[in-house]
């Protein structure tokens, strides 16, 4: 698992002030139940850690303070603008488009994002994995600092995944130096060349890392293994997140396109072939095309001194046989 000190959510004496939501956001209608039981009814407009703000009518007038100590649920009686769509598109891979939804109902949120698992705090969250995907990693540094102004609650599951965006960030800053050190944490300590991850760190948290580990390597100059990383995430990988396969096949024919000896025009070719039939779907970029050309096959290893002769006695004792 990623290591929890990698992302600090913490909460300045500035957001303690009451938060109210962004000019624009319309107050979203609530039932809030009591610890009591008693159900209240009302229109959000803020929350912070001690209190929710809602009001008798959706303009926001007649609002009352309702301390979290004495809330039980907080039921929502209807749907942002906008969220329907922006799910649908997250759902289905199309991050392009549900990043710019999900990035409005974030700043039009972020003022009830201290409600945990919903609309406020869930909206950014999608908007940083949006952001992830679409391989925008200087937005999505900014964007992960702009919880330590305005901090988001999370369930165990949702933080674990935005705890591991954290090198990502670093990658937008690009931070090599902090992206080696996070993966190393996650790693047991080894003096052999490639550390073994610790128990818990999952196979597809692990097939992350190494791509992480690898690309920031090659940015040191670190090209050999820097490539040995990315190959390692694309065998642990298997497909299974076409994006990150995506990504570090890339990567490795980037740094292969200009290959000069005869064992990285192999290497090149074989990673150009793979890429073609199971990322490509049998085609490829004109920029990676020249490494689909085959080279003539290795020469047959020359047979041991003596062993022809060896072969034939045992054939003529078969024989005699």
């Amino acid at each position: 698992m990623f290591q929890k000190s990698n992302l600090k959510m913490t909460v300045s004496a500035a957001v303690l002030a009451l938060t109210i939501l962004s000019a624009g956001a319309k107050n979203l209608s609530v039932t809030i139940t009591g610890a009591d039981g008693r159900p209240i009814s009302g229109f959000l407009v803020g929350a912070t850690q001690e209190g929710i703000r809602i009001a008798a009518n959706e303009s926001g007038q007649g609002v009352s303070e309702i301390k979290q100590s004495e809330v039980s649920e907080i039921t929502f009686n209807e749907m942002p603008e906008g969220w329907q769509e922006a799910n649908v598109q997250f759902k289905a891979g199309d991050f392009v488009n549900a990043e710019g939804g999900f990035t409005a109902l974030a700043e039009k949120y972020k003022g009830i994002g201290l409600l945990k698992d919903k609309y406020g705090a869930m909206a950014r969250y999608y908007q940083l994995m949006c952001l992830k995907e679409n391989r925008k990693l200087p937005q999505l540094a900014a964007a992960l600092g702009v919880l330590r102004t305005h901090p988001i609650a999370l369930s165990e599951h949702y933080m674990k995944i935005l705890i591991g965006l954290k090198p990502w960030g670093l990658v937008g800053k690009e931070d090599w130096d902090g992206v080696l050190a996070i993966v190393s944490e996650n790693q047991e300590s080894s003096d052999r060349p490639r550390a073994k991850f610790k128990a818990g760190v999952t196979r597809s948290q692990i097939a992350e890392l190494s791509y992480l580990a690898g690309l920031a390597q090659i940015r040191k100059g670190e090209k050999e293994r820097g490539l040995e990383n990315l190959y390692r995430s694309l065998t642990l990988n298997n497909g299974s997140d076409l994006n990150l396969s995506k990504a570090a096949i890339t990567e490795a024919l980037e740094q292969l396109k200009e290959a000069d000896s005869d064992e990285l025009k192999r290497e090149a070719y074989a990673i150009a072939t793979f890429y073609r039939a199971a990322i490509g779907k049998g085609s490829i970029e004109p920029e990676f095309m020249h490494l689909l050309k085959a080279l003539p096959p290795l020469p047959e290893p020359e047979a041991a001194e003596g062993a022809e002769g060896a072969e034939g006695a045992e054939a003529a004792d078969g024989a005699e046989e």
